[in-house]
C-alpha cells in the first residue's frame, strides 16, 4: 500500500510539474501612423505671425518688405494725398478692396491695378484709418483677397506716422 501511495504521489507531483507555463505578453504593437496635425487657425488676427521684412522710410514714402525685394505695402505722399500700393495683381479695369484691421477696428479703401504686381489706392493725409495704423497695438493687419493678397500681419513702426505727419505738413 505504501507503494501504492508512493505513486498517487508521485503521479500527483508529475501531473503539476506538467502545467504549461504562463505566456509572455506579446509584445505591444506599434502605433498607427499618424496623419499630420493640422494647427486650426488663429482665433484672432493679431495671433497670426508677422511678415517677413521691416519699415524703411525716405521723404516722402514709407516702405514695408525685405531688403532687396519688392515691397509688400508701400505708403506714398503726394500733395496732402497718401497712396497706398499694395502687393497684389488685378486685370485692367478691376476694383478689389484693399481692407486693414487695426486694433482700434477695420477699415478699408476701394483699389484698382497699379504697376509692377500692386495694387492701389488714394485717401486724404487726414483720413483716420491712416491714423489706425499709425497707432495700432504694435500690428496691423492688411488683405486684398480679390487680388491674391491673403491677410498679412505688418509690424507697427514709427515710418508710418513719420510719413502721415509729413504729408499732413505739406512734405
Amino acid at each position: 500500500m505504501r507503494i501504492r501511495a508512493l505513486s498517487a504521489a508521485a503521479g500527483a507531483l508529475l501531473l503539476a510539474s506538467c502545467v504549461t507555463p504562463t505566456p509572455k505578453p506579446a509584445p505591444p504593437l506599434p502605433p498607427p501612423p499618424s496623419a499630420p496635425v493640422e494647427t486650426p487657425p488663429p482665433a484672432d488676427w493679431r495671433d497670426l505671425p508677422l511678415a517677413a521684412g521691416d519699415w524703411r522710410w525716405s521723404p516722402g514714402r514709407a516702405e514695408f518688405g525685405v531688403v532687396g525685394g519688392a515691397p509688400l505695402l508701400a505708403l506714398r505722399c503726394q500733395a496732402g494725398t497718401v497712396t497706398i500700393a499694395a502687393r497684389g495683381s488685378l486685370a485692367p479695369g478691376a476694383q478689389a478692396r484693399l481692407a486693414f484691421t487695426a486694433s482700434d477696428g477695420a477699415f478699408g479703401y476701394p483699389a484698382g491695378p497699379g504697376e509692377g504686381g500692386m495694387i492701389v489706392a488714394q485717401t486724404s493725409s487726414g483720413d483716420p484709418g491712416l491714423d489706425k495704423l499709425a497707432f495700432s497695438r504694435g500690428r496691423f493687419a492688411v488683405a486684398a483677397p480679390e487680388a491674391g493678397l491673403q491677410r498679412t500681419l505688418l509690424p507697427v513702426r514709427p515710418e508710418i506716422g513719420r510719413l502721415i505727419e509729413d504729408c499732413r505738413r505739406g512734405g
